[in-house]
């Protein structure tokens, strides 16, 4: 997608000026003298953790060290903030995180273990990831009043996915309001899930726009909604959930980088 691609090339950009992170400025200075790991809070292969690993890759080139994307899903969201947390604040440890590991484990785990306010340390804001809602091509829906009408033929049996409590929140209204029960399937990221539309073990899926493309494009998916505030330029017939009639809060999810509470960044 040429919107995802921009994002991409502008993110990178920066960080070819590079950011360094060491407890002390004399550390800074020769910093990083050996490999450094990236732990990310997502599943293999949907589009943060493709964009983890094309800045892992760029930061491997500008500071001549390898840099190691470790995927740590899972866990009501709290497995990659927990190692994260409790890692050194050498600077060998970063951790690409998103707003489901940052904001929600306080309020879904009761006891954590560890404190989201001082075991991590903010480094860079990546962007905000626009969630899009599609269903497989085979369900014939091309609106979400079309979604409502199948699923009340076919009670209990149309899944979802919806792997960010927001995009979960969503569709837990939309059943509320069109009294349907359709089946939450939980997978470890979009890409499972993307495989699991594809052979028809679930039907409809709310997650980053940007795994969608080629599958909208050769038919297989129809794009029902997206999370934005307005439409996306690559998508412009594709309506927001607010034009789609969702009146309930509206919280997006987004991508940075922290390191353990204690590291300085420079």
């Amino acid at each position: 997608m040429r919107t995802f691609n921009r994002i991409r090339t502008g993110i990178l950009a920066s960080l070819a000026t590079a950011f360094v992170i060491a407890p002390t400025m004399a550390f800074a200075q020769s910093f990083p003298t050996r490999q450094v790991r990236i732990i990310s809070g997502v599943g293999v292969g949907g589009t943060f953790d493709i964009f983890v690993r094309a800045v892992a890759d760029e930061l491997t080139r500008k500071w001549k060290q390898a840099v190691v994307v470790e995927p740590r899903p899972g866990g009501n969201f709290t497995i990659a903030p927990r190692a994260c947390a409790t890692a050194a604040p050498d600077g060998y440890t970063l951790c690409s995180l998103s707003g489901d590991n940052i904001v929600y484990p306080e309020f879904l785990v009761r006891n954590l273990g560890f404190d989201l306010r001082s075991g991590l340390q903010p480094v860079v804001m990546f962007f905000f990831n626009t969630q899009m809602l599609v269903v497989t091509a085979q369900l014939g829906a091309r609106n979400l009043d079309e979604v409502a009408k199948a699923a009340k033929l076919r009670p209990n049996t149309l899944g979802f996915m919806a792997p960010a409590p927001t995009s979960r929140l969503f569709i837990e209204a939309f059943n509320r309001k069109h009294g349907l029960d359709m089946v939450n399937v939980p997978f470890r990221g979009g890409s499972d899930a993307l495989n699991n539309l594809l052979s028809g073990s679930i039907h409809f899926v709310m997650t980053g726009a940007a795994n969608f493309g080629p599958l909208i494009a050769d038919g297989r998916f129809h794009p029902l909604a997206v999370d934005s505030t307005s439409r996306l330029a690559d998508y412009p017939n594709v309506p927001t959930i607010r034009e789609a009639g969702y009146t309930g809060a509206v919280t997006r999810n987004y991508l940075g980088l922290v390191g353990p509470g204690g590291c300085r960044t420079f």
